[in-house]
């Protein structure tokens, strides 16, 4: 499949997928996502700040910190995740080397470029991280981790509510 985006790009989708399926749970730490989402953390971090100062992320500092999504997966579109990671990286820059396309300099395939980038931004327009996230596909590869990572933080709930009812009945 062609890729119009950088590699910064994909690695805020895997990682924005790692954090939708795991938005319930809370905040995440960044070592942790890279790991989980096989992402390099060098990278991955740079990206994660890309996406707190775009308002996608919050930053939680201190014992407990880490990430969380400001808004629901369902209000992220991933063109917005496009456009916070892909500064400059859909520009007018010429394919034929003629510079930067537009008004007064166009190459030859000027147009039909254009239109793919239109149709691009349309098309992401419309789909959100939580689509993303719950795609089959998605879930099947690269989610079935993060999945349970979510299982386990529920097990711990559980674990400790089952503790505290044991020791309030005197077991």
């Amino acid at each position: 499949m062609l890729q119009p985006y950088s590699k910064k790009c994909v690695y805020a989708f895997r990682a924005l997928a790692y954090v939708a399926a795991i938005h319930s749970v809370g905040r995440f730490q960044a070592g942790t996502l890279c790991k989980e989402a096989g992402v390099p953390e060098p990278s991955t971090r740079k990206v994660l700040h890309m996406l707190v100062e775009g308002g996608l992320l919050f930053a939680h500092r201190g014992p407990g910190g880490g990430y969380s999504l400001a808004r629901p997966p369902e209000r992220i579109t991933l063109w917005e995740i496009v456009t916070l990671v892909d500064v400059g990286h859909h520009n007018r820059r010429c394919v034929m080397g003629f510079g930067n396309c537009g008004s007064t300099v166009r190459c030859p395939i000027h147009e039909a470029t254009a239109r793919c980038a239109n149709s691009l931004s349309d098309q992401l327009g419309e789909v959100t991280l939580a689509e993303l996230t719950s795609s089959v596909a998605l879930r099947e590869r690269t989610l079935v981790r993060p999945v349970s990572i979510v299982e386990m933080q529920r097990t711990k709930e559980r674990t400790r509510t089952e503790k505290g009812r044991d020791k309030t009945n005197g077991n």
